[in-house]
């Protein structure tokens, strides 16, 4: 999978995966994300989202995904995803992957 660094704000259409150099354990429906000497835990919807991205996801995925496991509408799921994505994306925790992302090469 070729994946690289995201830098400011990208475009919402990519798809997002995990950072290959974190490393990531959830316990009681809490995921706790470590990178470096940095370390993040997740509610249980962002621990959801967290699993989620896992494999690769684009925004429209994990809202569709958000809106059939929690009680909560497209418009909300969106925001709250879309500023989830960008603290990740901050974080270097997520990055693109461009195998899987519009106009990536596989």
């Amino acid at each position: 999978m070729m994946v690289q660094e995201a830098k400011g704000n990208e475009e919402l259409s990519a798809c997002y995966a995990w950072n290959p150099k974190v490393a990531s354990r959830t316990l009681d429906d809490t995921a706790f994300v470590l990178l470096q000497s940095s370390m993040v835990s997740l509610n249980d919807v962002g621990t959801y989202l967290w699993e989620h991205f896992k494999t690769g996801s684009s925004v429209e995925e994990a809202v569709k995904a958000v809106v059939s496991e929690f009680e909560t509408t497209d418009d909300v799921a969106r925001k709250d995803i879309v500023e989830f994505v960008h603290s990740l994306l901050n974080k270097n925790l997520l990055v693109i992957d461009d195998s899987r992302s519009q106009g990536g090469v596989s």
